[in-house]
């Protein structure tokens, strides 16, 4: 009888650790596609007149650091009532993730993007590459670039 107790109790062991391992991956890439979406809003919603330069800046910092922070921040300063492409909306798609030891993941990114200029509305796709450092469960964005 105990026999069996134990066997009981060790495949639902298994089977609880199993599903926690598994749910583990899809958690943490469902984080990163959340930071990346994220920063696309911020950049549109200023782009767009929502918000203003220092709430931006403010929703940038707490996404980014390193050089894309500055170079964000710079496109932010620099804009001037120019006459831009809206994103309508876009989709992320293809999302591909390499951890590293050293506390960083590095991956490509796919984007659906549909926009609007001043003529028409169109859809085109952009492949990216990305860095987001990882530090006590927090994210931040470091790298975005085109491929």
């Amino acid at each position: 009888m105990k026999k069996i107790y134990m066997i009981n109790v060790s495949i639902i062991l298994i089977l609880v650790l199993t599903a926690g391992i598994s749910k583990m991956p899809e958690s943490r890439q469902s984080q990163m596609k959340a930071l990346i979406s994220d920063r696309i809003c911020v950049l549109n919603d200023y782009y767009g007149g929502k918000i203003n330069f220092s709430k931006a800046k403010e929703l940038l910092e707490s996404k980014e650091k390193g050089d894309i922070l500055s170079s964000d921040l710079n496109n932010l300063k620099n804009y001037d009532s120019t006459d831009i492409e809206k994103i309508l909306s876009f989709k992320i798609k293809d999302f591909q993730y390499k951890e590293s030891s050293f506390g960083y993941v590095q991956g490509k990114v796919k984007i659906l993007w549909r926009i609007e200029d001043l003529n028409k509305k169109y859809s085109y796709r952009q492949e990216y590459e990305f860095i987001i450092e990882t530090s006590n469960s927090s994210y931040k964005i470091t790298k975005f670039n085109k491929i």
